[in-house]
């Protein structure tokens, strides 16, 4: 997991798509933690505060069916999320209120879910309460609530050298502070080494500080609103808004198996109070960030109705069959994607060109004759929880067309040189990431290019004319390939595994 976890929770809500604030994933998180939550209709009203550009705002509304709200103080983020969400026609309602201005308002619905994604951690106290006010007043009851922010065990060693950092360039010409205040830090930290005092992570932390970019990073990194809270201090906050804490969007946390060695699962199948519990987890992982699901009068699910709501639990694969791994690795050792149950739930998922399935569906299927709905949902857990499936959807025509209209969009900006790389997909109700080459590779598909030699010919035209965000090597999500042959490899691997995908999750 990254280092730069707290200057990403703000920055990110620029540069990225959070798949975490997906509502599918939300619905997901809590019946995974077997409470129910928001239902699953076409009449949903949705809130994030603190938006940013409105990356995944845009495309969560473009991708269901719900009405999205959202507020986020900056009017250069406001009018990029507006004019990202208008260019679907998805019903939003954006604005650049203050938090404090927003829960003012006397136009505002009852939501089904409310969602911040590292804002709590970087506001005033204030602001905070005006956010648990707005919860309490404005979701509905059995809503969900989701907050991520950072946490103290796993950021608490790094607080000194931040803080001397911020002390820095508070004192510096503004327009020098972020890196001024870093070549502080790594001065500071060199000369305790010389004088026999070296300590390796503070060093490491600020080079993954450095790596992770300057501008609004460094600015969140190094702002004076940074509070860090402890899981016990976070959920006594939002109990002011009658909120019961659920579960984690980490789908890998509700099976503690994957999480956590057999010693730290026998010391935590003794704690029954749920703050200590989750407290302890934090220890026990040096948490950094937590990504957390609470519901309005949460309420866990009996077992009659949990095991109803996870048979008709819809799911499909994000990951090609052919690119799947053999194993992954979690805390508490390799688990191999190729034992029998996730082997064949995974075999099941692909079939029918990997249409999405329940959980009831996967049962039922002969190679899973043998294994129980529990070994079937935890399969579909772990796949989900390393990147490799997703909660899916049933979408209505409306949806595939705005989806359809906004990856449009987005393939036209990166022709002009301002990618999104993301698509809309109806099927998950979010975004998938792709690289720019992709996009590019999708538009000379729709040109009738669909050779792995009419491809090269299309891409290089854009690399021949010095396009460098086009290059191979400036495509994170595309194939490591050494040697001449690399544009024909990135096309033959686009036609056999990324195109069929895309194609499966309808977003092209």
């Amino acid at each position: 997991m990254h280092e730069f976890h707290a200057a990403q929770a703000c920055a990110d809500r620029a540069h990225g798509y959070h798949r975490h604030l997906n509502p599918g994933e939300l619905r997901l998180a809590a019946l995974a933690a077997g409470y129910a939550s928001a239902p699953d209709d076409d009449d949903f009203r949705y809130l994030e505060l603190g938006f940013g550009p409105g990356v995944s705002v845009g495309f969560h509304a473009a991708a269901t069916a719900g009405t999205y709200w959202g507020t986020d103080s900056n009017p250069g983020h406001a009018e990029r999320a507006r004019s990202l969400a208008a260019a679907s026609g998805a019903q939003t309602h954006l604005s650049d209120d203050a938090f404090w201005e927003f829960a003012m308002r006397r136009d505002l619905p009852d939501f089904d879910y409310i969602a911040l994604h590292g804002v709590w951690s970087w506001i005033t106290d204030e602001s905070r309460e005006v956010i648990v006010d707005l919860i309490r007043r404005k979701l509905k009851p059995g809503g969900i609530a989701y907050v991520s922010y950072n946490t103290a065990p796993g950021w608490a060693p790094y607080v000194p050298v931040r803080q001397l950092m911020a002390l820095f360039a508070a004192r510096a010409d503004t327009a020098s502070a972020a890196s001024g205040a870093l070549r502080f830090g790594a001065e500071v930290i060199s000369a305790g080494a010389d004088d026999g005092h070296a300590v390796p992570d503070l060093a490491r932390h600020l080079d993954a500080v450095e790596a992770a970019g300057h501008g609004e990073r460094i600015d969140a990194y190094l702002s004076g609103d940074w509070t860090l809270s402890t899981f016990s201090e976070t959920a006594a906050h939002l109990a002011g808004a009658r909120l019961t804490f659920a579960g984690s969007t980490r789908l890998l946390d509700s099976v503690e198996a994957f999480g956590f060695t057999p010693r730290s699962r026998q010391l935590l199948d003794r704690i029954d109070d749920p703050l200590l519990r989750e407290t302890t987890k934090d220890v026990l992982t040096n948490a950094r960030v937590r990504s957390d699901v609470y519901i309005k009068g949460g309420r866990p699910m009996s077992d009659e109705a949990l095991s109803a709501q996870w048979a008709s639990q819809l799911f499909v694969l994000t990951t090609h069959a052919s690119e799947m791994p053999a194993h992954v690795l979690l805390p508490p050792g390799v688990i191999s994607l190729r034992d029998r149950v996730p082997g064949h739930v995974i075999a099941a998922l692909a079939e029918d060109d990997y249409a999405p399935k329940t959980i009831a569906q996967l049962c039922a299927h002969p190679r899973l004759a043998r294994a129980s709905a529990d070994d079937v949902i935890a399969a579909m857990l772990l796949l989900a929880g390393t990147g490799h499936a997703r909660a899916a959807q049933h979408p209505s025509a409306a949806i595939v067309d705005r989806c359809h209209t906004l990856n449009r969009h987005v393939r036209a900006r990166a022709r002009m040189g301002d990618p999104v790389e993301y698509l809309a997909s109806p099927v998950t109700g979010g975004a998938i990431d792709v690289s720019r080459v992709v996009l590019l590779f999708l538009d000379a598909v729709e040109q009738g290019r669909d050779t792995v030699q009419s491809l090269a010919r299309y891409l290089r035209r854009y690399l021949n004319a010095g396009d460098a965000a086009a290059r191979p090597d400036a495509a994170p999500h595309g194939p490591r390939v050494e040697g001449g042959d690399v544009v024909e490899s990135m096309a033959e691997h686009f036609l056999t595994a990324t195109l069929p995908m895309l194609r499966a999750l309808r977003a092209v």
